[in-house]
Order: structure tokens, then C-alpha cells, then sequence
């Protein structure tokens, strides 16, 4: 890995897919042409042209992509071919910014990965009071010459029965096994997993006393995969089962993905928080005997700068999983409780339990625990899987101690 060091010029970025590195939009004119054309430079820049009213040459494409332009570049080729950036943003109020939508959005490719949403910028500052909210299809990056100053809640989360964080639920994401649906107790759904496995989901009519049949076995997590080399969302959890072919029980979404990266600092102040948080699953159907939903993993935040100066919190957790349901032969069945969403803490989501009858959810990720624990069994439904963690990488010169993240950061 590559640390940064203060007074260098060239940032360069982890090989990511979209490879964000260093450029600075500066428009100066340390390279143009003494007549101020932004056209091929001079060969001595610092000589008069012969005609200091005659402009020069069409620009000439670098020979190799990469090598300076006529105007230098502080990130990577491709994000300063994109264009000038869009000038310094201040926000003052809570906004809602969709990835898929915001004419502020240019689309930037990754390979073997999902396009992110590229906002490019002089400078960006979140006030205090105003929570900016990312949802969407794309990841989103924010690219800025100049400081990032966060001062509120920067939140890529997904919630139950809210919205689904920018570029959640990445199209690889899998459970290893799906649950079965039983008429004495249908099996949880699992966890999602990406930096920590998700938990498995509980077992259901684990005694095998209702209906003569076989107990309804919960699904199994896929594994916990090593840091990804693009931007990209936690996974979802797995459905819960149910015993007839009703709907199955709604599992908790993934967390977003954020990328932060300026050659300069990002600031974030004591009144500052960044979440990428997975959904709890919800609790299963009484009356169908449904297994818990699995909750969704933690997402995926990266942090690029000369100096993070880390004053405020960071989360990527996964969701408690949803509790089992209950079904009783004469009536009063009883819904299974839904998981707790991520929250921004050291300490994991609870797993839905309501009820001393179902299977409880598993509780989510915690700071020093990146995996999602398993839901319990039960003689009615069981409980779905509780989600894992996801990524927090920093690149740069950590500063401060006022802060945390959960978990516990990745430094490059």
C-alpha cells in the first residue's frame, strides 16, 4: 500500500477500477501561452511568442495517456477529462441527492465494476444542521481541489421501509443457500456479508413437532469477501421463508458507497458523521410461519486527502436480522419483530425479539466483530441472520482522536 505524504504533487490512488488520483483543476495558467490561449504551450513557456496576438495551434492529445495537459491535473486522467469541476458547493440545508438524477452527476466507468456518479468540485462543505442524504443506483465519489468540510451527517445508509443508500446491494452479492419454508416453522433468512460474513439464518420447527415433516432449515451466508478493487455497496441479506407460497419475508438492503478525495484535508468536526449503515431484515408472518428476513451488510466509505482530521464518527455496520413469526392453531398468531438498522455505533443492531415463541433475528456487526451473528432456531420460525460489515479505508495522514469508526478503519 502507499502512504501520503504532505508537499507531493502527484496523489495517487489505489488501483480501484476507476483509479481516482491526483489532479488539481488549476486554471492559473502556469502552462498556457504568454498570449493567454489555453492551447498548446510554448516550448519555453516563459518566452514572448513571436506574435503575441496570433493564438497558437489547436491542442495536441498527449502521446500517453496520463502525461500532462496543457492545463495540469491534480487527480487522474480520467477525472479531469471529465471537465472543469463545478465550482465550490456549500450546503446549508438537508438535501436529498440521487446518483441516478443530479444533473451535478457525471457518469465514470469502472472496470468490473458499477459506474459511480462523479461530482467534481472546488471545494465542498457540509454546514452544521443540514444532513445530505445519497441514494441511487451509482456509488458516488466527490472529487474536490480543494478542503471537504463535513460538519453534519453524510449518510449512505438503508433502512427498513426507507431509502436504499447510493449504490447499494452490488449485483454480485449472494447468500450460499436459501431457506426452507415448513408448515411447523419456516427457516430464517442469512445475513449479508462483505467484509464480515453475515450471520446464517435459524432453523425452523426445529423440533419437528408440527405437521410430521422434516424442520425448515435457515439459509447460509455467503462468505466475507477481501477489500474490493472498486467502488461498490454491501449485500443484502436472504428472504425469510414462509410455509405456502405467499411473498417471502423482506430482507434488509446493503449499505451505500462513498469515496471522499481532495490533495487537500477533509475536515470532519465534532458535530460531523459519515454512515454507510445495512438495513435490519423484518420480522416474519405469523400466520405463514415465515422465517426472519436476513439484514443487509454494511457498506463501503473511502476517505482520500493530504490529512483526515477525524473529529466525528464513521459507520459501516450491518442490520440485526428479523425475528421468526409464530402460527398457532387457534388463532392470535404473532408477527416475528423486524431487525434494528445499522446504527452509528461501536456496539451491533439488535436482532428482532419480540416474542418468546419465534426465533430471534441475529444481532449485526460491531465495531471489533465483522461478522453478523446467527439466527436462533425455534419450534416455529427462525430468525434471520444479522448483517456483516463492510469497508472504512482511509488514504492520507490521520489526525485527531475525537473520532471512531465501526469498524475499525483500514488505513493505505
Amino acid at each position: 500500500m502507499k502512504y501520503f505524504s504532505v508537499g507531493v504533487r502527484e496523489w495517487r490512488l489505489a488501483a480501484m477500477g476507476i483509479v481516482l488520483a491526483g489532479c488539481s483543476f488549476d486554471t492559473t495558467n502556469l502552462l498556457l501561452d504568454d498570449d493567454g490561449a489555453a492551447t498548446q504551450p510554448d516550448a519555453d513557456r516563459f518566452a514572448p511568442d513571436a506574435d503575441p496576438i496570433a493564438i497558437d495551434a489547436a491542442v495536441v492529445p498527449d502521446a500517453v495517456p496520463g502525461t500532462p495537459d496543457a492545463t495540469p491535473c491534480s487527480f487522474d486522467q480520467d477525472i479531469c477529462d471529465t471537465g472543469e469541476p463545478d465550482g465550490p458547493l456549500a450546503i446549508n440545508a438537508d438535501t436529498v441527492f440521487d446518483t441516478d438524477t443530479d444533473p451535478l452527476c457525471r457518469t465514470l466507468a469502472q472496470v468490473n465494476g458499477p459506474d459511480v456518479c462523479l461530482v467534481v468540485l472546488d471545494g465542498f462543505t457540509l454546514n452544521t444542521g443540514a444532513n445530505f442524504i445519497a441514494i441511487g443506483s451509482r456509488p458516488l465519489v466527490i472529487a474536490s481541489v480543494g478542503d471537504i468540510n463535513i460538519n453534519s451527517l453524510i449518510y449512505v445508509s438503508s433502512r427498513i421501509g426507507g431509502p436504499t443508500g447510493a449504490g447499494a446491494n452490488f449485483e454480485d452479492c449472494a447468500v450460499a443457500t436459501s431457506p426452507q419454508g415448513d408448515a411447523g416453522g419456516s427457516g430464517g433468512g442469512a445475513g449479508g456479508s462483505f467484509a464480515g460474513a453475515g450471520g446464517d439464518g435459524g432453523t425452523g420447527d426445529d423440533d419437528t413437532s408440527s405437521g410430521n415433516d422434516d424442520e425448515g432449515d435457515g439459509g447460509t451466508a455467503g462468505l466475507a469477501v477481501s477489500q474490493p478493487a472498486v467502488l461498490r455497496g454491501g449485500c443484502p441479506g436472504g428472504a425469510g421463508a414462509v410455509r405456502n407460497n405467499n411473498p417471502l419475508t423482506a430482507p434488509g438492503n446493503g449499505g451505500g458507497a462513498l469515496f471522499l478525495v481532495t490533495p487537500a484535508d477533509i475536515n470532519l468536526n465534532a458535530t460531523s458523521a459519515i454512515v454507510a449503515n445495512g438495513a435490519g431484515g423484518s420480522g416474519g408472518d405469523g400466520g405463514d410461519h415465515a422465517g426472519g428476513g436476513g439484514a443487509g451488510s454494511g457498506g463501503h466509505i473511502i476517505l482520500e486527502a493530504a490529512n483526515i482530521n477525524l473529529g466525528g464518527n464513521i459507520s459501516a455496520n450491518g442490520g440485526g436480522g428479523g425475528e421468526g413469526g409464530t402460527r398457532f392453531s387457534g388463532g392470535n398468531d404473532l408477527d416475528g419483530d423486524d431487525g434494528a438498522d445499522g446504527a452509528l455505533s461501536s456496539t451491533a443492531a439488535n436482532g428482532g425479539a419480540g416474542s418468546t415463541f419465534g426465533g430471534n433475528g441475529g444481532d449485526g456487526s460491531s465495531q471489533l466483530n465483522l461478522g453478523g451473528e446467527n439466527g436462533n432456531d425455534s419450534d416455529a420460525a427462525g430468525g434471520g441472520g444479522g448483517g456483516g460489515a463492510g469497508f472504512i479505508i482511509f488514504r492520507g495522514a490521520v489526525q485527531g482522536a475525537g473520532g471512531a469508526t465501526s469498524p475499525l478503519f483500514i488505513q493505505e
